[in-house]
């Protein structure tokens, strides 16, 4: 996707992310509301359409379980999304996980998508941020990334991967609570458009759990 001080076009065929907003090898967006990298991510944040199970092994989109939306399971297809704590404290934390294979012990090779092996998506449960980072992967298969969750509330984590062993993508979802005083938020409204550090992002399509064809543009507001 291009972008610039001018305007960009992304096109996607597929569902995108429910929630209006952050590290290979470190580096992370914050998508809270507070800034964006919209060179990089906005690609990363709207994924493909998920294609029936019956797709070649090679396609990294071929589908979640049928009549399942991604994201609701922790276990899929032998799959376990294990989290080292579902329980943290405000603020930066190194935030620790294992994708654990059919046999219990931690997978460690896995098709990339979109030139990642995994996309990590944590959002707040009233969808009001959500952080899209990329975690290391260490030698034993466990997925490490640094996070700044600063506010008290329940969250839900969403794994986007393609086991080889498998040879298609699932996603994978489970909880995480920060503690501490907690003031439940109001859904915000439907938008289709959104201003995030200099930069208007607008949305055409219809959103359906099917799929359905989703045109993102980008443009800068600084030079209006």
């Amino acid at each position: 996707m291009t972008t610039n001080a001018h305007a960009g076009h992304h096109t996607h065929a597929g569902h995108a992310d429910t929630a209006p907003q952050p590290a290979h090898a470190g580096h992370q967006d914050n998508h809270t509301g507070h800034g964006i990298d919209a060179d990089d991510h906005a690609a990363h944040q709207h994924h493909g359409k998920h294609a029936a199970p019956e797709q070649p092994a090679n396609d990294a989109h071929a589908g979640h379980a049928a009549g399942v939306p991604g994201g609701l399971l922790v276990t899929q297809d032998g799959y376990t999304l294990d989290l080292e704590t579902t329980i943290a404290e405000p603020g930066g934390i190194d935030f620790r996980f294992r994708i654990l294979g059919p046999d219990a012990t931690a997978v460690t090779e896995f098709d990339p998508i979109h030139d990642r092996e995994l996309h990590l998506i944590v959002a707040r449960r009233e969808l009001t941020g959500f952080w899209h980072v990329h975690p290391v992967r260490e030698a034993d298969g466990t997925w490490v990334i640094r996070l700044d969750l600063p506010e008290a509330g329940a969250y839900r984590v969403f794994t986007d991967i393609a086991p080889r062993a498998l040879g298609r993508t699932i996603t994978l979802g489970a909880d995480l609570a920060i503690t501490g005083h907690y003031a439940p938020q109001p859904v915000p409204p439907v938008s289709r458009g959104t201003e995030v550090d200099g930069y208007e992002v607008t949305v055409e399509g219809e959103l359906r759990a099917e799929g359905d064809l989703l045109t993102l543009t980008v443009r800068g507001t600084a030079n209006r």
